[in-house]
């Protein structure tokens, strides 16, 4: 696959996932999931559904893409993207008020992937730990940011290849928990992803599959994506 074009499936799907998280797990009624087709041409103008999951087809020309910053591209992607969803709005008579916000907040925090999640207070009721990920084009990272009442200290707990809708990183942060008074992080049999907060050594002996091959040897995905 030319380079360009997994640099438009990276930059998409990343964009996808943050207007996803900017929906904040809103769906419109009956629709599990959207597929947007991406052609020279627009081949049918209206959406179809095979089950809950919505098809649509949308015009790209990816002359001079690659050509753009990294900006202008996410800019574009991100265009394509809502004026799709807006488009099968309109013919479905769904609410795009939810989706325009979704823009706007895209456009607010300028692309910038940031989830924080509720902070956890330590079994001692002394310390907190808040799990936040952070996420760019090619890399997911969980942070935990430990508050206690003198001190401030934010560890990087996770560092893995960025796997979009697929990607494990936010049901990790969501299942980080105190495993005793001094230590946060995640433990599933011998899987380990832990932080020391007194010492701030941290156990990490997590494989991703994602992270021991390399891009150019998967499977090409078709020229769609899915939100």
């Amino acid at each position: 696959m030319p380079p360009e074009q997994w640099t438009f499936r990276y930059e998409f799907n990343f964009v996808a996932d943050l207007y996803l998280t900017k929906l904040d797990g809103y769906k419109p009624p009956k629709t599990s999931a959207i597929r947007i087709q991406f052609n020279n041409r627009k081949v049918y103008s209206k959406p179809t559904f095979i089950g809950s999951i919505c098809i649509y087809d949308t015009e790209f020309n990816d002359n001079g893409f690659i050509t753009l910053n990294k900006e202008k591209r996410l800019l574009k992607i991100l265009e394509i993207l809502h004026n799709s969803i807006i488009e099968i709005g309109d013919f479905e008579k769904w609410d795009n008020r939810i989706f325009l916000n979704a823009y706007n907040e895209i456009l607010k925090c300028n692309f910038q992937y940031e989830v924080p999640f509720k902070p956890i207070l330590s079994r001692n009721k002394k310390i907190s730990a808040q799990p936040k990920i952070i996420k760019t084009t090619e890399r997911s990272i969980l942070y935990v940011l430990i508050k206690s009442q003198n001190d401030t200290k934010e560890f990087k707990l996770i560092d893995k290849r960025n796997t979009y809708p697929l990607d494990p990183i936010k049901i990790i942060a969501k299942t980080c928990k105190w495993i005793n008074t001094d230590t946060f992080g995640v433990i599933d049999g011998r899987n380990v992803a832990t932080v020391d907060v007194i010492t701030g050594q941290i156990i990490n002996n997590l494989i991703f599959f994602e992270d021991v091959i390399k891009p150019d040897t998967e499977k090409p995905a078709a020229n769609t994506g899915f939100v």
